[in-house]
Protein backbone atom coordinates (compact mmCIF):
# COMPACT_ATOMS: atom_id res chain seq x y z
CA UNK A 1 0.00 0.00 0.00
CA UNK A 2 1.40 3.36 -1.07
CA UNK A 3 1.88 6.09 1.54
CA UNK A 4 -0.56 8.88 1.66
CA UNK A 5 0.05 11.36 -1.13
CA UNK A 6 0.96 14.86 -0.15
CA UNK A 7 -1.61 17.34 -1.45
CA UNK A 8 -0.09 20.40 -3.19
CA UNK A 9 -1.75 23.58 -2.04
CA UNK A 10 -2.38 26.21 -4.70
CA UNK A 11 -0.09 29.20 -4.42
CA UNK A 12 -2.03 32.09 -3.00
CA UNK A 13 -1.75 35.49 -4.61
CA UNK A 14 -2.84 38.91 -3.54
CA UNK A 15 -4.86 41.39 -5.56
CA UNK A 16 -1.65 43.07 -6.73
CA UNK A 17 -0.61 39.86 -8.50
CA UNK A 18 2.31 38.99 -6.20
CA UNK A 19 2.43 35.70 -4.21
CA UNK A 20 1.34 35.89 -0.59
CA UNK A 21 4.23 36.23 1.79
CA UNK A 22 6.29 38.30 -0.64
CA UNK A 23 6.73 42.09 -0.50
CA UNK A 24 4.10 44.02 -2.40
CA UNK A 25 5.16 45.34 -5.81
CA UNK A 26 5.36 49.07 -6.13
CA UNK A 27 2.85 50.73 -8.41
CA UNK A 28 4.30 52.75 -11.27
CA UNK A 29 3.63 56.03 -9.49
CA UNK A 30 5.12 54.70 -6.22
CA UNK A 31 8.18 53.41 -8.03
CA UNK A 32 8.64 56.76 -9.71
CA UNK A 33 8.45 58.53 -6.34
CA UNK A 34 10.88 56.18 -4.58
CA UNK A 35 13.49 55.81 -7.31
CA UNK A 36 13.28 59.26 -8.81
CA UNK A 37 12.87 57.87 -12.33
CA UNK A 38 10.28 59.28 -14.67
CA UNK A 39 6.83 57.75 -14.86
CA UNK A 40 7.43 57.25 -18.60
CA UNK A 41 10.59 55.22 -17.87
CA UNK A 42 8.77 53.21 -15.21
CA UNK A 43 6.10 52.37 -17.81
CA UNK A 44 8.74 51.33 -20.33
CA UNK A 45 10.66 49.16 -17.84
CA UNK A 46 7.50 47.53 -16.55
CA UNK A 47 6.40 46.68 -20.08
CA UNK A 48 9.77 45.02 -20.75
CA UNK A 49 9.46 42.98 -17.55
CA UNK A 50 5.93 41.99 -18.50
CA UNK A 51 6.93 40.68 -21.90
CA UNK A 52 9.85 38.70 -20.38
CA UNK A 53 7.43 37.11 -17.93
CA UNK A 54 5.08 36.33 -20.81
CA UNK A 55 7.87 34.35 -22.48
CA UNK A 56 8.37 32.22 -19.32
CA UNK A 57 4.69 31.62 -18.74
CA UNK A 58 4.23 33.79 -15.63
CA UNK A 59 1.69 36.05 -17.30
CA UNK A 60 -0.69 36.03 -14.35
CA UNK A 61 1.79 37.95 -12.20
CA UNK A 62 2.37 40.83 -14.58
CA UNK A 63 -0.67 41.16 -16.84
CA UNK A 64 -1.85 44.16 -14.85
CA UNK A 65 1.49 45.90 -15.40
CA UNK A 66 1.46 45.14 -19.13
CA UNK A 67 -2.05 46.51 -19.59
CA UNK A 68 -1.31 49.59 -17.45
CA UNK A 69 1.78 50.41 -19.49
CA UNK A 70 0.12 49.89 -22.85
CA UNK A 71 -3.04 51.81 -22.01
CA UNK A 72 -1.11 54.70 -20.46
CA UNK A 73 0.81 55.40 -23.65
CA UNK A 74 -1.02 58.05 -25.69
CA UNK A 75 -1.72 56.83 -29.20
CA UNK A 76 -1.45 59.81 -31.57
CA UNK A 77 -3.42 59.18 -34.72
CA UNK A 78 -2.77 60.78 -38.12
CA UNK A 79 -5.10 63.58 -39.20
CA UNK A 80 -6.57 64.09 -42.67
CA UNK A 81 -5.41 67.43 -44.01
CA UNK A 82 -6.50 69.13 -47.24
CA UNK A 83 -4.41 71.74 -49.04
CA UNK A 84 -5.36 73.83 -52.09
CA UNK A 85 -2.70 74.69 -54.69
CA UNK A 86 -2.76 77.72 -56.95
CA UNK A 87 -0.35 79.55 -59.22
CA UNK A 88 -0.01 81.52 -62.45
CA UNK A 89 3.71 82.20 -62.88
CA UNK A 90 6.19 79.93 -64.62
CA UNK A 91 5.56 76.27 -65.39
CA UNK A 92 2.77 75.85 -62.84
CA UNK A 93 1.93 72.17 -63.58
CA UNK A 94 5.61 71.32 -63.00
CA UNK A 95 5.61 73.39 -59.79
CA UNK A 96 2.53 71.55 -58.52
CA UNK A 97 4.20 68.22 -59.28
CA UNK A 98 7.30 69.26 -57.36
CA UNK A 99 5.21 70.45 -54.41
CA UNK A 100 3.34 67.16 -54.24
CA UNK A 101 6.63 65.26 -54.46
CA UNK A 102 8.15 67.28 -51.62
CA UNK A 103 5.11 66.82 -49.43
CA UNK A 104 4.81 63.10 -50.20
CA UNK A 105 8.51 62.70 -49.46
CA UNK A 106 8.05 64.01 -45.93
CA UNK A 107 8.28 61.04 -43.59
CA UNK A 108 5.36 62.37 -41.55
CA UNK A 109 2.92 62.10 -44.45
CA UNK A 110 1.36 59.15 -46.22
CA UNK A 111 -1.51 58.28 -48.58
CA UNK A 112 -1.20 61.41 -50.72
CA UNK A 113 -4.21 62.04 -52.96
CA UNK A 114 -3.96 64.50 -55.85
CA UNK A 115 -6.82 66.13 -57.76
CA UNK A 116 -7.04 66.91 -61.42
CA UNK A 117 -5.51 70.14 -62.70
CA UNK A 118 -7.96 73.04 -63.22
CA UNK A 119 -7.78 76.50 -64.77
CA UNK A 120 -9.65 79.44 -63.23
CA UNK A 121 -10.28 83.13 -63.81
CA UNK A 122 -7.92 85.20 -61.62
CA UNK A 123 -9.54 86.79 -58.57
CA UNK A 124 -8.46 90.31 -57.67
CA UNK A 125 -7.60 93.42 -59.64
CA UNK A 126 -3.87 92.61 -59.66
CA UNK A 127 -3.96 88.82 -59.84
CA UNK A 128 -2.55 88.59 -63.36
CA UNK A 129 -3.06 85.77 -65.86
CA UNK A 130 -5.22 82.64 -65.69
CA UNK A 131 -4.57 80.47 -62.64
CA UNK A 132 -3.96 76.76 -62.35
CA UNK A 133 -5.57 75.08 -59.36
CA UNK A 134 -5.45 71.68 -57.71
CA UNK A 135 -5.86 70.07 -54.28
CA UNK A 136 -4.05 67.41 -52.30
CA UNK A 137 -5.04 65.43 -49.21
CA UNK A 138 -3.04 63.14 -46.95
CA UNK A 139 -2.71 61.83 -43.41
CA UNK A 140 -0.26 63.82 -41.31
CA UNK A 141 1.22 63.49 -37.84
CA UNK A 142 2.19 67.18 -37.75
CA UNK A 143 0.32 69.71 -35.65
CA UNK A 144 -1.31 72.61 -37.57
CA UNK A 145 1.35 75.31 -37.10
CA UNK A 146 4.34 73.05 -37.87
CA UNK A 147 2.36 71.94 -40.93
CA UNK A 148 1.90 75.59 -41.92
CA UNK A 149 5.66 76.10 -41.54
CA UNK A 150 6.23 73.10 -43.81
CA UNK A 151 3.85 74.43 -46.48
CA UNK A 152 5.47 77.86 -46.45
CA UNK A 153 8.93 76.28 -46.70
CA UNK A 154 7.82 74.38 -49.82
CA UNK A 155 6.39 77.60 -51.32
CA UNK A 156 9.70 79.37 -50.75
CA UNK A 157 11.73 76.48 -52.10
CA UNK A 158 9.69 76.58 -55.31
CA UNK A 159 10.14 80.30 -55.90
CA UNK A 160 7.26 82.00 -54.06
CA UNK A 161 7.94 85.68 -53.41
CA UNK A 162 5.35 87.65 -51.41
CA UNK A 163 5.11 91.19 -52.77
CA UNK A 164 1.56 92.06 -53.88
CA UNK A 165 -1.44 90.78 -51.90
CA UNK A 166 -3.47 88.55 -54.23
CA UNK A 167 -0.87 89.19 -56.91
CA UNK A 168 0.68 86.76 -59.43
CA UNK A 169 2.50 83.83 -57.80
CA UNK A 170 4.45 80.70 -58.62
CA UNK A 171 2.77 78.66 -55.89
CA UNK A 172 0.16 79.18 -53.21
CA UNK A 173 -0.49 76.42 -50.65
CA UNK A 174 -3.58 77.07 -48.51
CA UNK A 175 -4.50 74.82 -45.58
CA UNK A 176 -8.20 74.15 -46.18
CA UNK A 177 -9.02 71.58 -43.51
CA UNK A 178 -7.28 69.80 -40.67
CA UNK A 179 -9.42 66.84 -39.67
CA UNK A 180 -12.51 68.07 -37.85
CA UNK A 181 -10.71 70.82 -35.95
CA UNK A 182 -11.59 74.51 -35.88
CA UNK A 183 -8.45 76.60 -35.41
CA UNK A 184 -8.22 80.36 -34.86
CA UNK A 185 -4.80 81.84 -34.16
CA UNK A 186 -2.77 84.86 -35.22
CA UNK A 187 -1.26 82.76 -38.04
CA UNK A 188 -3.98 80.33 -39.02
CA UNK A 189 -7.72 79.99 -39.57
CA UNK A 190 -9.04 76.49 -40.25
CA UNK A 191 -11.25 75.65 -42.04
CA UNK A 192 -10.02 78.23 -44.51
CA UNK A 193 -12.49 81.13 -44.06
CA UNK A 194 -13.13 81.59 -47.80
CA UNK A 195 -13.01 78.04 -49.14
CA UNK A 196 -16.78 77.49 -48.93
CA UNK A 197 -17.63 79.81 -51.85
CA UNK A 198 -14.56 79.41 -54.07
CA UNK A 199 -15.08 77.04 -56.94
CA UNK A 200 -11.32 76.95 -57.62
CA UNK A 201 -11.02 75.28 -54.20
CA UNK A 202 -14.22 73.24 -54.08
CA UNK A 203 -13.91 71.62 -57.51
CA UNK A 204 -10.43 70.14 -56.91
CA UNK A 205 -11.29 69.16 -53.32
CA UNK A 206 -14.32 67.26 -54.59
CA UNK A 207 -11.99 65.09 -56.67
CA UNK A 208 -10.24 63.77 -53.57
CA UNK A 209 -12.32 64.49 -50.43
CA UNK A 210 -15.93 65.13 -51.44
CA UNK A 211 -17.31 63.57 -48.25
CA UNK A 212 -14.99 65.44 -45.89
CA UNK A 213 -17.08 67.66 -43.64
CA UNK A 214 -16.51 71.40 -43.48
CA UNK A 215 -16.93 71.73 -39.73
CA UNK A 216 -17.81 75.44 -39.69
CA UNK A 217 -20.93 74.91 -41.85
CA UNK A 218 -21.68 71.26 -41.11
CA UNK A 219 -21.81 70.46 -44.84
CA UNK A 220 -19.54 68.21 -46.87
CA UNK A 221 -17.37 69.76 -49.55
CA UNK A 222 -19.61 68.12 -52.13
CA UNK A 223 -22.65 69.85 -50.62
CA UNK A 224 -20.84 73.18 -50.50
CA UNK A 225 -20.07 72.92 -54.21
CA UNK A 226 -23.63 71.84 -55.01
CA UNK A 227 -25.02 75.00 -53.39
CA UNK A 228 -23.17 77.12 -55.95
CA UNK A 229 -24.51 75.26 -58.98
CA UNK A 230 -28.07 76.61 -58.70
CA UNK A 231 -29.06 78.87 -61.58
CA UNK A 232 -29.90 81.58 -61.14
CA UNK A 233 -27.64 81.85 -58.11
CA UNK A 234 -29.38 83.98 -55.52
CA UNK A 235 -27.14 86.55 -53.81
CA UNK A 236 -28.22 88.83 -50.99
CA UNK A 237 -26.59 92.25 -50.71
CA UNK A 238 -27.27 93.74 -47.30
CA UNK A 239 -26.12 97.31 -46.79
CA UNK A 240 -27.19 100.31 -44.74
CA UNK A 241 -26.84 102.51 -47.83
CA UNK A 242 -28.15 100.55 -50.79
CA UNK A 243 -25.83 100.18 -53.79
CA UNK A 244 -26.54 102.60 -56.56
CA UNK A 245 -28.54 101.41 -59.50
CA UNK A 246 -25.46 101.74 -61.68
CA UNK A 247 -23.50 99.25 -59.54
CA UNK A 248 -26.36 96.75 -59.51
CA UNK A 249 -26.84 97.15 -63.26
CA UNK A 250 -23.14 96.49 -63.88
CA UNK A 251 -23.16 93.44 -61.61
CA UNK A 252 -26.25 92.03 -63.26
CA UNK A 253 -24.73 92.56 -66.71
CA UNK A 254 -21.43 90.91 -65.81
CA UNK A 255 -22.96 88.09 -63.76
CA UNK A 256 -26.16 87.12 -65.59
CA UNK A 257 -26.19 83.75 -63.77
CA UNK A 258 -26.98 85.60 -60.51
CA UNK A 259 -30.09 87.25 -59.15
CA UNK A 260 -29.61 89.94 -56.51
CA UNK A 261 -31.93 90.51 -53.56
CA UNK A 262 -31.72 92.87 -50.61
CA UNK A 263 -32.20 92.38 -46.91
CA UNK A 264 -31.99 88.82 -45.58
CA UNK A 265 -33.01 85.62 -47.33
CA UNK A 266 -32.47 82.01 -46.24
CA UNK A 267 -32.61 80.98 -49.91
CA UNK A 268 -29.48 82.89 -50.86
CA UNK A 269 -26.30 80.95 -51.53
CA UNK A 270 -24.30 84.04 -50.57
CA UNK A 271 -25.04 86.98 -48.31
CA UNK A 272 -22.73 89.97 -48.62
CA UNK A 273 -23.00 92.53 -45.83
CA UNK A 274 -21.54 95.96 -46.51
CA UNK A 275 -20.88 98.70 -44.01
CA UNK A 276 -18.36 99.92 -41.46
CA UNK A 277 -20.25 98.12 -38.69
CA UNK A 278 -21.40 95.12 -40.67
CA UNK A 279 -21.24 91.71 -38.96
CA UNK A 280 -21.62 88.21 -40.30
CA UNK A 281 -24.89 86.66 -39.28
CA UNK A 282 -24.43 83.11 -40.54
CA UNK A 283 -22.10 80.49 -41.97
CA UNK A 284 -22.63 81.78 -45.52
CA UNK A 285 -22.18 85.50 -44.85
CA UNK A 286 -19.33 87.68 -46.09
CA UNK A 287 -18.52 91.12 -44.71
CA UNK A 288 -17.02 94.14 -46.46
CA UNK A 289 -16.47 97.07 -44.09
CA UNK A 290 -14.71 99.27 -46.66
CA UNK A 291 -17.67 100.75 -48.49
CA UNK A 292 -15.47 102.40 -51.12
CA UNK A 293 -14.19 99.00 -52.32
CA UNK A 294 -17.54 97.20 -52.04
CA UNK A 295 -18.07 96.75 -55.78
CA UNK A 296 -14.66 95.14 -56.31
CA UNK A 297 -15.23 92.95 -53.25
CA UNK A 298 -18.56 91.72 -54.63
CA UNK A 299 -16.99 91.08 -58.05
CA UNK A 300 -14.18 89.01 -56.54
CA UNK A 301 -16.64 86.92 -54.52
CA UNK A 302 -18.96 86.33 -57.48
CA UNK A 303 -16.05 85.48 -59.78
CA UNK A 304 -14.87 82.82 -57.33
CA UNK A 305 -18.38 81.48 -56.75
CA UNK A 306 -19.57 81.24 -60.35
CA UNK A 307 -16.45 80.47 -62.39
CA UNK A 308 -16.85 77.29 -64.45
CA UNK A 309 -13.38 75.85 -64.14
CA UNK A 310 -11.67 74.23 -67.11
CA UNK A 311 -9.95 70.89 -66.55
Amino acid sequence: MRGAEQVRQPRQTRQDGCPRGEPAALTISERSHVTGESTHQAHADRTEVGWNELKTGHLHQHMDYIMTALLARPQKLPVTTIVALGGNLGDVPWTFEQAATLLAGDSTKANLRVSRLYRSVPMGAFAGATFFNAAIAWETMLEPEPLLDRLQAVETELGRVRTIHWGPRTLDLDLIAFGDRVIESSRLSVPHPHCWYRRFVLDPVNDIAADHRHVASGLTFQQLRQRLLARPLQVTIDTASSPTRDILRRLQTDFPQCVFVSGTSENSALTIRIGSHAEAGGAFDLVCRDVSSAEQFIRDVLTAATDELVV
